[in-house]
């Protein structure tokens, strides 16, 4: 049984170890978490690049002695980009430079080392520029969905615009040292003037191709990005409380679900249809830009306590509001002032399997995530959409700080599962992590890992739940735990992943 890590000074948690070591050499250097957690997540980029990238979107929370601010970075659609044009094949697109948003995981950085960064900005970069010029080894768990994204991919994408992308990443041997020169050379410009990505010569060099190429982002998309500090969002359950940031990403749903859970009998069945009730609602109202009078209304006590009467012994069959539905990277760091829970993705894997040349920049395809039906999260121009990454905080009895679960739309359902583990079933945090998790898919369907205990799952079956024991790992998250507590700091990271911990 694997038990929890202790440190006295600085802790790194994440799913790649290089990224994990380049987060350790801050600390070294004399900085603070938040420039340990920026330089995770630059590594990442290199050494993760399945997940995430330059291109991707980002968002932290980070509790500066006990006070807890929230930075969301996530990109707009493109003005030039209609709904007629976006719609015009029927379905929602999901490569090409339709589904592309304007990254923001590049303004995050720069605005979080801002506000509470010690070391100079530039020295965040110097780990994962070494890293993509000379090369390193593949971790196990990157290199296999490396191997799978390049199977599909090459089938997939056959239009000479993916070509760049395909260059990039797959036209060298994965069992060798692994190198993204193009990569370093961007991470090198962004270091001295990170404001070039949005108003510089790195945004015209990407407007410029998109230009060239039928892509639709333009200078003023990018010129107007910004980074948001906001306020977390928390509910109090089961002794302790749960932190998400306001959409537009989903965090709200698992604060939803523990609410409704905790006005609720305990049981495994009602601990799902709980979470099947919150999903649902906020599927049928979420949207990337709401307002703050509609987050209330979702997150409305009087309204959970109403979900929770309507629980029954038998599972409920939902239509989900996203009938049209179709990686990401987390980290957390801690110092003993300053705890940081952040996360980047470029969605579905690599993103839109777009790449500009000479850059290493891989975009995102978060568009992918809007609908064509009329719904609050309908496409338009100009408009964020409904977006899956949110990282999460907690207050237990054990102790305070970050905690994520990665992983599309497992992402609020892990963030609900670990914190029932760790405060209703009295877990520690690393089993908190590995105790086995179940995927609310749609309808009655749920996916168990294939450690569930067979009693559960059969009463689950006998209650209507039509339960599917998945052994694909990436379907169930990754996570990682840092909780700071009166004797130093405790880290617990993901078994599902490469998960290294890395302290002082």
């Amino acid at each position: 049984m694997r038990t929890p890590k202790n440190a006295s000074h600085a802790m790194v948690a994440t799913s790649e170890p290089h990224a994990a070591k380049a987060g350790r050499q801050m600390f070294e250097k004399g900085g603070n978490a938040v420039d340990a957690a920026i330089a995770t997540a630059i590594a990442l980029t290199v050494t993760e690049n399945t997940s995430n990238g330059i291109g991707a979107d980002a968002f932290a929370i980070v509790s500066v002695g006990g006070q807890k601010f929230g930075l969301s970075s996530s990109g707009k659609s493109p003005e030039a980009l209609s709904f007629e044009t976006f719609s015009e094949s029927g379905k929602v697109p999901r490569f090409g430079f339709k589904p592309i948003t304007v990254p923001g995981a590049v303004k995050l950085w720069k605005t979080l080392h801002d506000r509470f960064g010690r070391l100079p900005f530039d020295t965040l970069f110097d780990p994962a520029i070494e890293l993509a010029h000379q090369g390193f080894m593949v971790a196990p768990t990157v290199k296999k969905g490396m191997q799978r994204a390049r199977d599909i991919y090459q089938k997939v994408l056959t239009d000479d615009i993916h070509q760049p992308f395909l260059n990039t990443f797959f036209n060298q041997d994965l069992d060798g040292r692994y190198t993204l020169k193009d990569h370093a050379k961007t991470l090198a410009m962004i270091a001295e003037d990170p404001d070039g990505f949005y108003a510089g010569e790195l945004m015209q060099t990407m407007v410029d191709y998109f230009k060239s190429n039928g892509g639709y982002l333009r200078e003023d998309d990018f010129r107007a990005h910004a980074a948001i500090w906001q306020t977390p969002l928390s509910i109090q359950a089961f002794g302790g409380t749960l932190y998400e940031l306001p959409p537009n990403g989903q965090g709200i749903v698992a604060l939803k679900a523990l609410d409704i859970y905790q006005r609720t009998t305990a049981s495994l069945h009602r601990e799902i249809e709980s979470l099947k009730r919150a999903f649902v609602a906020g599927k049928k109202v979420m949207h990337g830009m709401m307002q703050d009078a509609e987050i209330q209304q979702y997150l409305d006590p009087a309204h959970s306590q109403k979900e929770a009467d309507l629980i029954r012994e038998t599972a409920e069959d939902f239509i989900d509001p996203f009938s049209e539905d179709h990686g990401t990277v987390y980290l957390a760091t801690a110092d003993p002032e300053i705890q940081v829970s952040l996360i980047q993705s470029n969605y579905m894997g690599y993103g839109a399997g777009i790449v500009v040349p000479g850059t290493g920049i891989a975009l995102q395809n978060r568009g992918a995530n809007f609908l064509l039906k009329k719904h609050p999260n309908q496409y338009a121009p100009g408009k964020k959409p409904y977006h899956t990454l949110m990282p999460g905080f907690m207050d237990t009895p054990d102790g305070s700080g970050p905690m994520g679960v990665m992983g599309g739309f497992m992402q609020p359902q892990g963030h609900y599962q670990v914190f029932l583990n760790h405060l209703q079933k009295g877990m520690n945090i690393q089993a908190a992590l590995d105790a086995p998790r179940y995927y609310y898919d749609k309808g009655l369907k749920v996916d168990v890992e294939p450690e569930y205990d067979p009693a559960a799952l059969e009463a689950l079956k006998k209650a209507g739940h039509a339960i599917h024991v998945n052994d694909q790992v990436g379907l169930f998250g990754r996570g990682q735990i840092i909780l700071k507590t009166k004797d130093g700091l405790l880290g617990a990271t993901e078994k599902r992943c490469d998960g290294t911990i890395e302290s002082l």
